[in-house]
This record gives structure tokens, sequence and C-alpha cells, in this order.
């Protein structure tokens, strides 16, 4: 059999054309095989420069990322079918000098990767990735929300000197550029400074009514609010946040949004038990979990996880008329796989059920709920997998991702990293910085 090519898909914008050519240029230092990149020159708002093209038009209908999907699958019907190939995300980057011995574990007809390495990564734990059912939503919903309070309290923690002060305790402060107020009865508005610019103040007086204080944090995004009634913050990304005054709360209370959501400490003992709430009501625990990447994971009053659930697969099999009998099967990864002679069939299914999927509302725009039904529909949930060093999944989101080196990867034998937070380029990342060098 002839020796195959290594090969990307991608079309559309300058980063993920750019993206693509970097990778393509990282792997070229470890490889002497053929490396091409498939793309639609038409739908492309840059050139790709010093690769290989594989020209491969596309529907419009389809958007971009739609596009790059479905082109990964038509590989085998544009490439040399008496050879097997191997298939990168454009997000995926060579760094040992062995990635040549992929090929030898291709089994045929063809051969992926596993998804996320980490016990937790089941189709269960997948399905609010792929399907827009309840309980997705919910995480959702909850996620975005704890975005805006982890703003919210770094911001207050690399400014806690002055914002949390109150007059006359704030024009006291070193820190405080301002002329402080003049007479108890003393009526209009005082402004003020951080000695740093990062905080700005106004106080508004008026005779035998409360004092209202505004923060202006440095980046104009940022306005906490003082008068009577309580505390909010806005931020610009929905309606403000209430503060409310709780006792049974770590911190003295919690703040709450306009949908009725809020985080409150409950205290118990040490930092107190972290509980979401939603219209008053108790919803969601942290329940903490050391062997867990995230460090736990929200659980209801009966222990199930948030985002666990058979939803995904339900819908799968509806919709297909299939049966996937293990609900806690790991999903194949689409990032990395080989292919060759014979895989033709499964790829064009692959892709019938990627355009199936774009047109039916409720599947996120991504290949591996197609995948999953395609490797259940021809009895492959059992077909042998790559190793993970050909597909070292690292996201930087994630605690092991945000302190991972290019040194330890590289002592445990990975030979392609698959950053699926992104990151490459980005110097504030220690492997970013890594890989950078």
């Amino acid at each position: 059999m002839k020796p195959g090519s290594f090969v990307f898909a991608v079309c559309g914008g300058r980063e993920h054309l750019a993206r693509a050519g970097e990778a393509a240029a990282r792997l070229r230092r470890f490889t002497a095989r053929p490396i091409l990149v498939a793309t639609d020159p038409a739908r492309n708002r840059a050139t790709l420069d010093g690769v290989e093209v594989l020209a491969i038009p596309t529907d419009p209908r389809w958007s971009d990322a739609q596009a790059a999907i479905l082109l990964k699958s038509a590989l085998a019907e544009h490439l040399p079918g008496d050879a097997v190939h191997c298939y990168l995300d454009s997000d995926v980057v060579a760094i040992g000098g062995e990635v040549d011995r992929i090929f030898e574990h291709f089994q045929p007809p063809l051969t992926f990767a596993s998804d996320l390495p980490v016990p937790e990564a089941t189709l269960r734990t997948f399905g609010g990735h792929g399907f827009a059912c309840e309980c997705a939503r919910e995480r959702s919903r909850l996620e975005r929300f704890c975005r805006r309070l982890e703003r919210l309290t770094a911001l207050h923690r690399e400014h806690r000197e002055l914002a949390a002060l109150g007059d006359p305790e704030l024009y006291r402060n070193p820190r405080f550029e301002g002329e402080r107020r003049r007479g108890a009865w003393w009526n209009g508005t005082a402004t003020g400074a951080a000695a740093d610019g990062s905080v700005r103040f106004e106080q508004t007086f008026r005779a035998g009514q409360p004092v209202r204080l505004v923060h202006h944090f440095r980046n104009g995004r940022f306005l906490r609010i003082e008068e009577e009634g309580g505390a909010r913050f806005e931020d610009g990304e929905g309606p403000a946040l209430a503060w409310i005054e709780d006792r049974s709360c770590v911190g003295g209370g919690f703040w709450r949004d306009a949908d009725g959501d809020s985080l409150r400490r409950i205290a118990d003992s040490g930092d107190g038990v972290l509980w979401w709430y939603r219209d008053d009501r108790p919803r969601r625990r942290w329940r903490n979990d050391s062997e867990r990447d995230a460090g736990g994971a929200w659980v209801d009053g009966a222990g199930d996880e948030l985002g666990v659930c058979d939803h995904l697969a339900e819908a799968l099999e509806r919709r297909f008329a299939i049966s996937i009998a293990d609900r806690t099967w790991v999903p194949w990864n689409g990032g990395v796989f080989l292919f060759g002679p014979g895989a033709r069939p499964l790829l064009a299914d692959w892709r019938r059920r990627c355009e199936e999927l774009f047109a039916t509302p409720g599947f996120a725009v991504r290949d591996q709920a197609a995948l999953v039904a395609t490797a259940w529909a021809h009895g492959l949930d059992r077909h042998p997998r790559l190793p993970a060093a050909f597909n070292r999944i690292v996201d930087r989101r994630s605690r092991a991702g945000a302190s991972v080196r290019l040194r330890d990867l590289e002592a445990e034998g990975a030979q392609l990293l698959h950053l699926i937070g992104g990151g490459l380029g980005d110097l504030s990342w220690p492997l970013g910085r890594d890989l950078a060098r």
C-alpha cells in the first residue's frame, strides 16, 4: 500500500486559515509525508500560503463551520484510494518526532481516537454539548451566571481596599485622591479616584438622605452603585445584579439577578456549602471532588449531576432508528482519524447524518453526535481506537489544562496535541509560551 498523506480541512475566515497553515508548518518539522489542506477557495476570505491546497467545492446552503465539518468526511472521495490517510483538525499541533507512527495503529476501514480521556467523559456527559435539552439549557444558564459572578468577585478582590469602603472611610484611605466633602449638611456631588486610576468615584449627598456612591472601574464596563435600598452591580451583560443581605450566608449576603438566579454559600462549617438558587429556592449544590478536573460538580437533591443525561442518545435513537445500548460509551473524537480503502461508504454516511442534524432543531453544529450515530449504526462501538498520544486533548479552560507544560507532555510521549480550548499563540498561558518557543 502506498504511503498516505496528512490532511487538514478548513474554510472561511482569515484566523481559521492561518491556524491551519501554522498547524501544517509545525507538522512539517516531524514528517516527510505529503501535507494537504482541503478547502473551498470560494468561501475563503484570505489565501492559504505555503501549503498544498486540495480544492473541494461545498454546498453554499451551509455555513463556513458546517462546510468545514463536511469537508473532512468528503476527503476519501478526493484522495488516492490505495493508501491510508490521516485527518487532523486545525487545532491539532505536532510536538513529537514519532507522529508518523500513528499509521501503525490503523484498523480498517477507519480508526478514531477517543474524546476527552477522563473517567467522567462519556456519552451521558457529552449529551448537553451536542443536544439542546433542558439539562443543557440549565447548565448554560448556570455557567453564564457563574462567569458574571467570577468577574465581579475578581473585580472586588482587585479593588477591595477601595470598593468595599463607604463614607467616611473612603476619604481617609491613603489611596484615595480627592477632596473630602465639607460640612454635615453639604449638598452636591464629590468625585475622586484611586491613585492608580483603577477606580473613580462619584458620591451624591442630599441633606437628610442616604449617600449614593458609584464606583466606575477602569475598563468602563463595570459599575457598582450603593444607594438606599442596597447595592447593585451593572456590567452591560444583562439586568443589574442586586445585593441581598442574608446573615445565613457567608459574607453576609449574596448577588441575585432579575431572572431569580443567585449563588449562596450557606454557612454551616468552614467556608460553607455553595448552592445555586432559582427564584429563592435551592436548585443545585456544588459537590467538591478533587479527582475531577473542575474540582467538583453541580448536583441536585438526589445527587444527580447537572448535564449528565441520556437525552442526546435518545434523540439520536429517535432520529435514526438505531439502538445505543451503552450510555457510558466514550464517544469518538472527530479531530484525528485514519481512513483507508473501504472507508468511503462510512464517511459518506457520517456526512449524510451531519447534514441531517444540521437541519434538525436542537442539535449543535458539531460532528460528534452524527459520528456517534454512525459508529453504532455500523456496529463499530467496540472498534479499536488510536492511542491517546496521537490525540492528546488539552482544554486550557480546565484546571489541568491551565497548568500543563510542554515538557510534561513530551515526557508522557505525546505526539499530537489537540487544543480544544484554543490558546496557541496566547503568551499568558504557560503551555502557549512553551509552544511559542
